[in-house]
């Protein structure tokens, strides 16, 4: 009984949890940051309702199980996003075009990191953004692979990243942005080379003596 009691506590905890993540990422799409479509993608991820191979296969959908992206493991959420040779290859030439670097293997997790490491609202939401974007970008590549039998190059995917959240930013960015976050968007939006990480400088970095 006690134990019963025990896993419900942890359950309503982490329950509370993402609704706690839910409701601050709801604040920082109320301000269009991101497209809807990665809106949708990210939140569906978020509550592991995403289409997956093995979520088709638990419900009897489908026998095959595996990654379409990489071929080789049960294609979970877990797995697509973060363990894919595929995901992870793009996270690590999108990762220090957004200034930072994290071992974080878990959407949630990485979202909360997100939130304690970018200390200001303005940056906080550029790369909610940005991690939405991947997010949807790795989802479409699946479903290309599925029913296109297509996988786009993964330097394809990384600037259709950055374009995206450049020019969506830039579409609606208020006058009202502070001149130092005007001026962290811009070395953000220059800073588009996909680089070998050990080679990426940290957008922190641009701005000392600023």
């Amino acid at each position: 009984m006690g134990e019963v009691g025990s896993c419900s506590l942890c359950e309503k905890q982490e329950l509370g949890g993402l609704q706690s993540i839910y409701g601050r990422l709801a604040a920082s799409w109320a301000m269009k940051y991101t497209l809807p479509k990665n809106r949708v993608t990210i939140w569906l991820a978020l509550q592991d309702r995403l289409k997956t191979k093995e979520r088709l296969h638990r419900y009897g959908v489908t026998i095959d199980e595996t990654c379409a992206l990489c071929g080789h493991d049960t294609e979970s959420s877990a797995h697509l996003f973060f363990n894919c040779h595929f995901s992870k290859e793009c996270s690590s030439m999108v990762l220090p075009w957004l200034g930072f670097n994290t071992s974080r293997n878990n959407l949630f997790t990485l979202l909360k990191w997100i939130h304690r490491y970018c200390k200001k609202s303005f940056t906080r939401k550029v790369t909610y953004a940005a991690v939405a974007c991947t997010v949807y970008q790795i989802w479409k590549a699946r479903n290309l692979a599925i029913w296109e039998q297509f996988v786009p190059s993964i330097a394809c995917i990384v600037k259709t990243i950055q374009y995206t959240v450049k020019h969506r930013v830039m579409s609606i960015l208020s006058q009202k942005v502070r001149a130092r976050d005007r001026e962290w968007l811009l070395a953000f939006l220059s800073f588009e080379g996909v680089l070998p990480r050990r080679f990426a400088s940290p957008l922190s970095e641009l701005f000392v003596g600023v």
